[in-house]
């Protein structure tokens, strides 16, 4: 793909992608777990975590140990969300706000967490800018009709318009095979957090969970990348895993997925997690996985699971899926 390929162009592409894998590389957001403001008395009994290519459940357990209730707030941000030829990712929803399906749980009752996105260029907040020309905050769509429309709507828009636009740096403008219209392409980022006030009561724990569907990154690869220092750092690839992709490459193209989940909110907690489960479902038989967090052992014919006790999360977890194409 042509870094001056117009952003339409690319999500046009991204459509086959998430099925078939046709793009070189997607892009990823690592997403992770609740944040909230520290407070010393507000302890995390247990973290119940399942990680998949297809979706992250996770069921917490949180003890207030003081002798009165304590509401604060709590948080699920999304990692920066980038437009145009940056934000290629590998996403089929409707929605442009909550395109990982977030949903979550207190003490089994479905709660609706307020919203806050927002709009940013060179760190400057252009929200109310983009709402100016009827602009969306994230530039993720639904259907191959909706990302024509909105491709449309911007090469479309006045050059008044469009001047103040590049004038804050939302967007720039490429040469065009279309004799006089030049591709516009969105370059501003969106900032997107879920939140609610949750009252903990003193001395009573209450079950809080969430789901959502990760943005991995999806990438064809060879054994040069496989067995790179960076993969080697991130995801701990060994002489068996390589030889397992060796196999794999002999018949066909490798696909890789990085799929990532941030631990490190935890840290916002009291103290460690008293009890840690995690449970990873690389999603087919036929897959190899590598990972770097220690004690997984397998559940079952795709499902790896660790527990662990006083857990301090110091380290992000990232798992390398890799499989042939189109088979596995």
């Amino acid at each position: 793909m042509s870094a001056r390929m117009s952003w339409a162009a690319a999500f046009a592409t991204l459509a086959a992608v998430a099925c078939a894998h046709a793009n070189d590389s997607t892009a990823k957001l690592d997403a992770g777990g609740l944040a909230l403001t520290y407070n010393p008395a507000i302890r995390m009994e247990e973290e119940d975590l399942y990680l998949s290519e297809r979706e992250v459940r996770v069921r917490y357990r949180f003890l207030n140990t003081s002798n009165a209730d304590i509401e604060t707030l709590v948080a699920f941000p999304l990692p920066e969300i980038e437009t145009g030829e940056g934000g290629n990712y590998a996403i089929e929803s409707s929605d442009p706000i909550n395109f990982i399906g977030f949903r979550v749980t207190v003490d089994g009752r479905p709660l609706t967490p307020s919203v806050q996105a927002k709009a940013t260029s060179l760190g400057v907040d252009i929200t109310s800018l983009l709402e100016k020309y009827g602009l969306p905050i994230t530039t993720i769509v639904g259907t191959d009709r909706e990302r024509a429309a909105l491709n449309d709507k911007l090469t479309g828009l006045p050059e008044h318009a469009l001047r103040e636009l590049e004038k804050y740096g939302a967007i720039d403008r490429l040469s065009s095979s279309r004799a006089g219209v030049a591709d516009v392409n969105p370059r501003w980022s969106a900032h997107i957090a879920f939140y609610w006030f949750q009252t903990f009561p003193s001395r009573r724990p209450i079950e809080v969970t969430h789901r959502y569907k990760p943005v991995p990154r999806n990438f064809f690869t060879g054994l040069e990348e496989l067995g790179g220092a960076r993969m080697r750092k991130d995801y701990c690839v060994d002489e068996p895993f390589l030889a397992a992709a060796r196999k794999r490459a002999d018949s066909a193209t490798l696909t890789g997925l990085e799929l990532r989940y941030i631990l490190s909110t935890a840290r916002n907690w009291a103290g460690p997690i008293g009890s840690f489960r995690l449970t990873l479902d690389k999603g087919s038989p036929a897959r190899v996985a590598s990972t770097c967090f220690s004690g997984l052992k397998q559940s079952g014919p795709t499902t790896f699971v660790a527990e662990k006790k006083d857990f301090m999360a110091d380290e992000d977890l990232g798992v390398l899926l890799l499989w042939r194409t189109p088979n596995e």
